[in-house]
């Protein structure tokens, strides 16, 4: 592959990719390399990759800091995310010091309307010069420690969720679909007595397509299916409230995705097919039924059972709209169908993309 080439190349000497940066082009090739590095499941690469540019370009760094909170969501270890918190402070005062309006939305119209960035246009793409989503994952890493537990940064997370709508953003007249996602989550936290989300960075992991990463790891993805059995507990002893239908179905979805990466896939399928079952007590978080959905068909995929899959992808893609990071859903419910309708002309089963699905 192109990237991994460029890599070695930079690796052995052969290019010297590492002189001064000399064109916003150049440097967003360079950090285009890196995000394919890490998708690629290539973290100590990637970030071998960036980290001499850390201190002078902002794309390199916020590409940096980017990776090591994605990283941090995965691990959930609390020196992963002091490391990455602390690296996108500097990273946010490295653009303040460079950036210009004009430079700055002539990079994300560079960046996100490249042809290979398709794949994560919504999920690393927008965290860059995205204040709101960065304080919406920080407060979202400090509601999962216990209370006697020590909490990095020494913020309050109630007070950072409630101040993630002061952060909203437009490029281009639009607002970024993960900052949007964001501060549609914090608004429950405006009430005097708020909901708490049960796992929410566990959550925007999902949107940012951790688990395809992540299932890789056995260890790890039990661990995770350990805490979200947790929260999953939770909830039941939990007084009823407006929320519970859509916090239920949300840790499901997540509990599914830990099964099914771990070979557990009837398990995996019930937990799918009892967020459909709950539609219509699902009142906010109405992306949670065609992602539902299309991870039930991409299970179905591995098994083999093409036709079914395909029922449900057409199903997810015709009858749900206007729900969050809906284009992101909807160019992986493409792909999926692609695959699942090239393998019934094959009459194979498909080798399901780990970084596309």
């Amino acid at each position: 592959m192109a990237f991994l080439t460029a890599w070695k190349q930079a690796a052995s000497g052969k290019r010297d990719t590492r002189s001064p940066v000399s064109s916003l082009h150049e440097a967003l090739d360079q950090c285009m390399i890196a995000l394919d590095l890490f998708l690629t499941n290539q973290f100590s690469e990637a970030l071998s990759y960036l980290k001499p540019r850390t201190k002078e370009s902002m794309y390199h760094s916020l590409t940096y800091a980017t990776i090591l909170e994605m990283q941090a969501m995965m691990t959930f270890d609390p020196q992963d995310i002091l490391i990455a918190g602390n690296m996108m402070k500097e990273a946010q005062s490295l653009c303040q010091r460079h950036r210009r309006k004009s430079s700055v939305t002539d990079s994300f119209s560079n960046l996100v309307h490249r042809p290979s960035m398709d794949q994560f246009t919504e999920g690393v793409a927008p965290t860059l010069s995205s204040e709101a989503t960065y304080v919406y994952m920080k407060a979202a890493y400090l509601s999962m420690f216990g209370k006697e537990d020590y909490k990095p940064f020494g913020d309050d997370e109630l007070e950072l969720f409630r101040a993630v709508p002061g952060f909203k953003l437009k490029i281009a007249g639009k607002s970024l679909p993960t900052e949007k996602f964001a501060i549609r989550k914090s608004r429950r936290y405006l009430s005097p007595n708020p909901v708490s989300l049960p796992v929410p960075a566990l959550e925007m992991m999902y949107m940012w397509n951790g688990y395809a990463v992540i299932g890789k790891q056995p260890e790890l993805t039990d661990r995770m299916l350990g805490v979200i059995t947790e929260a999953e507990d939770m909830l039941a002893k939990s007084p009823e409230n407006e929320y519970s239908a859509d916090d239920e179905c949300m840790v499901r979805l997540l509990k599914g995705l830990c099964l099914k990466y771990l070979g557990r896939a009837q398990e995996a399928e019930e937990n799918f097919r009892s967020i459909c079952a709950n539609e219509k007590k699902i009142k906010y978080d109405h992306y949670l039924i065609p992602n539902a959905l299309l991870e039930l068909a991409l299970l179905f995929m591995e098994q083999g059972r093409n036709e079914e899959a395909i029922k449900l992808l057409d199903s997810a893609k015709q009858n749900y709209k206007n729900y969050s990071m809906e284009s992101r859903t909807h160019f992986r419910i493409q792909a999926a169908t692609l695959q699942a309708r090239s393998s019934l002309e094959r009459g194979s089963r498909p080798i399901v993309s780990s970084v596309s699905m």
